[in-house]
């Protein structure tokens, strides 16, 4: 309540209050916050970093060949564990692609047989609706006859 009197006093006298903003809190250097990535946003990610691999790779100019003798060891701009770690990743990625399009491919049998069940249902419905109106007709027709037969007889 004396939060209230003194802004209203305030503004009496005229006086701007002070807001308080929060300010942005920064992320602290070397702390990633991590969120969840959608099939999509890997994707992408992998595709930009295999681009950025490639023009790297095209842009290094090949040294001249220097004689056996003397020829040191040629480093490859990718070492093997990072060969080796492109490969299980790329093979972590194909088995999820393959479980992906197993599990897809079951859906879909799944929902055509419910469709197919459902349609075999509608049809087995319809034709007991149909027989149940049949012999509904026959029945009035049968009564129709009898009343008619009646008052002819009465006549």
């Amino acid at each position: 309540m004396s939060g209230s009197l003194a802004s209203a006093k305030a503004k009496r006298a005229g006086i701007a209050p002070i807001i308080q903003t929060p300010q942005p809190v920064q992320a602290v250097q070397g702390q990633q916050i991590q969120t969840k990535l959608t099939f999509q946003q890997i994707v992408t990610v992998i595709d930009g970093r295999l681009t950025k691999l490639e023009q790297d790779m095209k842009s290094k100019v090949a040294p001249a060949p220097v004689p056996v003798k003397t020829q040191a060891p040629v480093q490859d701009p990718v070492t093997k564990s990072q060969m080796e770690e492109m490969e299980s990743k790329f093979m972590m990625l194909a088995e999820e692609i393959t479980t992906m399009k197993d599990i897809i491919i079951k859906l879909q049998a799944f929902t055509m047989d419910v469709n197919k069940t459902l349609f075999q249902e509608r049809i087995q419905i319809m034709s007991d609706v149909c027989t149940i109106k049949e012999e509904d007709i026959e029945k009035e027709e049968e009564e129709e006859e009898a009343q008619s037969s009646e008052i002819a007889s009465e006549k």
